[in-house]
């Protein structure tokens, strides 16, 4: 997909969502959130995958897709789980409907699963599991350069 449909289509959400935001509806006040605007950006690299079959933006579309409507139900639905480990989840349940679809990322999907699942829930683990809280102490703290370290290596992988 040429770079001008991307555009085109971002700028056709964005302007379909704030046209629908001037009716004074109570269904559209809950959908005049910033979270939606990240749904419907996921949604239009969704798209840009249906027309393309690029694998990238079915992936990146999942994961946007995912983490938008996490931080929308942690607005909307009570007692949705908010932990940093639900960022890692998404991506990996995104890499996971990717394998589903392409065949690729099962190891990376279920290891991000997992890793997730284990720091959601690593205070219901039993007390012979070893604890995971000085990891997670480190993670929180340092989790701004974790992302850039991510960030550098896919950049330079993608390059070569």
């Amino acid at each position: 997909m040429k770079r001008n449909d991307v555009t085109s289509l971002l700028l056709i959400a964005i302007g379909l969502y704030f046209f629908i935001t001037q009716f004074d509806h109570p269904l559209i006040d809950r959908l005049n959130t910033w979270s939606t605007l990240v749904i419907t950006i996921g949604i239009a690299c969704l798209f840009a995958y249906m027309k393309k079959k690029n694998h990238s933006f079915l992936t990146q579309g999942l994961t946007i897709t995912l983490i938008g409507f996490h931080l929308y139900a942690l607005e909307y639905i009570p007692g949705w789980i908010n932990h940093w480990a639900m960022y890692p989840l998404m991506w990996g349940l995104a890499l996971l409907i990717t394998y589903v679809i392409t065949r690729k990322f099962l190891y990376p999907s279920l290891g991000l699963i997992i890793f997730s699942l284990l720091f959601i829930f690593s205070h219901k683990l039993p007390h012979w599991f070893p604890s995971v809280t000085p990891i997670e102490n480190e993670i929180t703290t340092h989790w701004p350069l974790l992302l850039i370290g991510i960030g550098i290596i896919l950049y330079v992988y993608k390059r070569k």
